[in-house]
């Protein structure tokens, strides 16, 4: 299976690395994650400035980048620009903080799921209410 791991902690982010890590021995991961911490920015997206995406070497996946924009742009940009094939399914998170009730209509995690949905992906949000490597590799 081809995974697209998107976040909005950005892309140094414990959740993240551990979602890369479980997945990448039997499948092709690759990611776009925000350079700098996006948690609460719904699905906000950028329109009025160029974005950079610089592209960087992450174990584990196929093709990284970290995107100076919102989660729901890296969504967008891996998709429709960066990624030279379609993947299977676009998983977000793993998120630093629990997504429940209303924190759903302002977590960029759930923004990043969105937008891959919208481009006709099924997409998933993961977040996790412990903190730590060992609840992160639980949770991948």
């Amino acid at each position: 299976m081809r995974i697209l791991a998107v976040n909005d902690d950005g892309w140094k982010a414990e959740g993240i690395k551990a979602l890369v890590k479980e997945f990448a021995g039997n499948h092709e991961v690759w990611l776009a994650a925000p350079e700098l911490e996006h948690s609460g920015t719904s699905h906000s997206t950028t329109f009025f400035h160029d974005m950079v995406v610089d592209q960087i070497d992450y174990p584990g996946t196929k093709g990284a980048w970290a995107v100076w924009g919102t989660p729901a742009d890296c969504t967008f940009m891996a998709l429709t620009e960066l990624m030279p094939v379609r993947p299977d399914v676009v998983i977000a998170g793993i998120n630093n903080g629990c997504n429940m009730s209303l924190d759903c209509i302002y977590s960029g995690t759930i923004g990043a799921a969105t937008e891959g949905l919208l481009l006709g992906l099924p997409s998933i949000a993961v977040s996790l209410d412990f903190n730590g490597p060992k609840h992160y590799e639980t949770a991948a």
